[in-house]
């Protein structure tokens, strides 16, 4: 039976409706069956309102009517079981379509529900943009989006603002091309090295600075004379920047008026205030209708129940029932079938022709993706805006693009080529930065490295004191012994073949004054007898004394060469080490280039930091880290001169592509798998969830009503028998 079995929509028939290929009346004649249900209901109608309502027609066509009671009536065991298996069967299947409808029509409006949400949300989505959860491809920008991008970037491309990219793209310039902070850092640094190597030792001091006297030689002070005259170079690019932005025309884009953006907003304003406006009425309608069938299946469940407690007390009491209660059953019933028969026919015939639309979206516009049909239909020429739309975004899973489809393809290009090619002749036009021909970084910070820390004994002090061992007459301040290889000459000022040298350290020095300790070495002990100070013990001294006359070769661990007298060389070592206590402990001028202030900052070091060397930490010397931060500071203006062309040339393509990703991001954005996806999803939303039920529920209507039908006839039939003539002629002479 066309249109009864569930899956048996047949969308050819439609189409054919639609082409005019068959008329109304086919159409009509092939779905019989819901028509049939509305003509059978208007004949019961017409029926039950000739025969049953009293006091309408003449007074012999009222002695049918359902509103006369009887008290006494006779009816056997067997007919009361057969009404009562009939009437039963019909008063439970009826009970139970009834119970299935109302529960598929709720699923079927709350389809709607689903439906109407579905819109909103798509039209939220149209307006807002995609959630972060969608898949890029099928992400939308969103009308608002979009329209603040078009304004931003509107105001961006117009030279005349002075928020504009030409202003982004000149600071970012100068920015590359400003060298002021890198050059003071490294004249400052230069200077702050200069005035650290000019160490002044102690007075009465028998140590030398070697590193400090190596730097001041005439050599090395050329070297950075010169360093310090080629810093000197004035690296102001401000006028080179200011020719070349004269140079530099940039294209006045005014994007806003490509794309009417008010025009496109006051579209979308109107849409969402309608759909605003609407959103109450369809809800309460939902709602009423909701209830309204509730309300109706639920009456129908009543007096199926009131049948079922007739039937109980028909079957016990048989002839103490009277026909009052049927009476009202029959009218009620009657009424309640008529309503259900209309209701099951025309929403059954409205939702079968939605199910069929339903079957042709989803077999042809989705799985076969042919919107042909609809187009030719629509719009023939591919002209107006569903049409472009249809045939763009709907069609081919989505894969058309918006903006060409409505125009602004070529804009975009251009707008592109534009800025493009004011991208080459920014980067051409890019000022050329002075030379620095500063050389030799490397070496002289390995030289400073090497003998920048070192503090030897100065041999024209040392007098006969230079008669104690070996280790102290080559000897610094350090902690370590290091082996270093003297340029010219070594620590004595002996010419020198470039061999290593040791030089002993305060550790190797304190062993062989034991038990004196350099408070250099201990700087957290608590200072006592037997710490090296920098007055040297009287000769009186008792410890010292006591000390002396205790001592004896070997106990240092060294063995006295020759006859010396082990007492004098070791008065001789204490005196060094008094000497070295002198220069450790002694306060110089270390001072450093403050980049926060921009300036020379004085500080006093102690020896202990300004002459202390360490190979894993160059930082522990303030004199060879002053170098450090020199040689580094210089590095940094050199690379920093060296790279502002690539950097420049960068910043200027970052900016200026910058609007190019802008664009091509609103253009990606502006897709039509937004208008596919959301398409399908409502789609399935309609036909599934929605048109389905609906349609299940007009079959389930049709079905309660069919069972109501027979018990209706079963109660005028036990009616009918429980009627006493005699009494019926009597009150109709009456």
């Amino acid at each position: 039976m066309a249109g009864w079995a569930i899956g048996d929509f047949n969308y050819t028939m439609l189409l054919q409706l639609v082409d005019q290929e068959i008329s109304v009346f086919d159409y009509l004649k092939a779905n019989y069956v819901f028509l049939a249900l509305i003509a059978v209901s208007v004949l019961l109608l017409a029926l039950w309102l000739f025969l049953c309502l009293p006091k309408v027609f003449c007074r012999w066509c009222r002695k049918c009517c359902c509103c006369i009671r009887e008290k006494r009536h006779k009816l056997g065991y067997v007919g009361r079981v057969v009404v009562v298996a009939v009437g039963g069967a019909a008063v439970v299947l009826a009970f139970i379509f009834a119970v299935v409808a109302a529960s598929t029509e709720a699923s079927g409006i709350n389809g709607v529900r689903t439906l109407q949400c579905h819109m909103y949300t798509t039209v939220g989505e149209m307006i807002k943009g995609s959630n972060p959860e969608v898949q890029v491809k099928e992400r939308f920008i969103g009308v608002s989006p979009l329209a603040e991008d078009i304004r931003d970037l509107s105001a961006k491309l117009d030279m005349s603002n002075p928020d504009s990219l030409l202003t982004d793209l000149r600071d970012q310039i100068e920015e590359d091309f400003n060298f002021k902070a890198e050059l003071a850092a490294s004249v400052g640094s230069l200077k702050a090295f200069r005035q650290s190597m000019g160490v002044e030792m102690p007075e009465n001091s028998a140590h030398v600075c070697y590193g400090c006297n190596a730097i001041s030689e005439s050599s090395v002070q050329e070297l950075l004379d010169k360093y310090e005259q080629i810093l000197g170079t004035d690296m102001d690019m401000s006028e080179f920047i200011n020719q070349m932005f004269k140079k530099l025309n940039f294209p006045t884009i005014v994007l806003d008026e490509i794309i009417p953006v008010n025009e496109i907003e006051e579209v979308v304003k109107n849409a969402t205030d309608a759909l605003a406006e609407t959103q109450p009425t369809i809800s309460s309608s939902l709602t009423m209708a909701e209830v309204s069938f509730a309300l109706a299946c639920s009456f129908v469940i009543l007096m199926v129940a009131v049948g079922a407690v007739w039937l109980v007390f028909f079957f016990i009491r048989s002839g103490k029932t009277g026909t009052k209660l049927a009476c009202i059953q029959w009218n009620t019933l009657c009424v309640c079938m008529f309503v259900l028969l209309i209701v099951a026919g025309v929403f059954g015939f409205v939702m079968d022709l939605l199910m069929r639309g339903c079957q042709y979206t989803t077999t042809v516009l989705v799985e076969k993706d042919d919107w042909s049909w609809i187009i030719d239909k629509v719009d023939p020429e591919r002209q107006s805006p569903f049409g472009l739309i249809v045939d763009g975004c709907l069609a081919d899973h989505g894969s058309g693009d918006l903006v060409e489809i409505f125009g602004y393809k070529e804009e975009f290009d251009n707008m592109v080529a534009e800025v493009k090619d004011t991208i080459k002749r920014a980067v051409e036009n890019l000022p050329e930065p002075p030379e620095l021909p500063i050389q030799g970084l490397d070496e002289f910070g390995k030289f400073l490295q090497q003998i920048g820390w070192v503090v030897t004994v100065d041999p024209k002090k040392a007098g006969d004191k230079i008669k104690t061992f070996p280790e102290f007459i080559v000897s610094g301040v350090q902690e370590e012994d290091v082996e270093i290889v003297f340029p010219g000459k070594d620590g004595l000022g002996r010419a020198d073949s470039g061999k290593k040298t040791k030089l002993a350290g305060l550790k190797t020095l304190e062993k062989l004054v034991h038990p004196w300790k350099f408070s250099a070495l201990r700087p957290d002990e608590t200072p006592d007898k037997f710490t090296i100070t920098a007055t040297y013990p009287d000769e009186n001294d008792p410890f010292l004394t006591e000390w002396l006359q205790s001592y004896s070769p070997g106990r240092s661990g060294k063995e006295i060469p020759g006859n010396v007298d082990a007492r004098t060389q070791m008065k001789n070592a204490i005196w060094w080490s008094v000497q070295k206590h002198k220069v450790l402990s002694a306060t110089y001028d270390c001072p450093y280039y403050d980049a926060a202030e921009g300036k020379l900052v004085g500080r006093k070091c102690p020896g202990s930091t300004v002459f202390a060397y360490s190979p894993d930490d160059w930082s522990k010397s303030s004199i060879v880290s002053s170098s450090a931060e020199m040689i580094e500071q210089i590095k940094r203006l050199l690379q920093r001169v060296k790279n502002s062309i690539p950097t420049g040339t960068a910043s200027a393509t970052d900016i200026l592509f910058s609007v190019i990703e802008k664009v091509t991001s609103m253009v990606e954005g502006i897709n039509c798998k937004f208008m596919r996806r959301a398409f399908v999803q409502g789609s399935l939303i309609a036909c599934d969830q929605t048109f389905l039920p609906l349609f299940k529920a007009a079959r389930y209507c049709a079905m309660t009503a069919g069972f109501l039908l027979l018990w209706i006839i079963v109660l005028l039939i036990v009616w009918r028998k429980l009627k006493d003539n005699s009494v019926i002629v009597r009150q109709a002479s009456e």
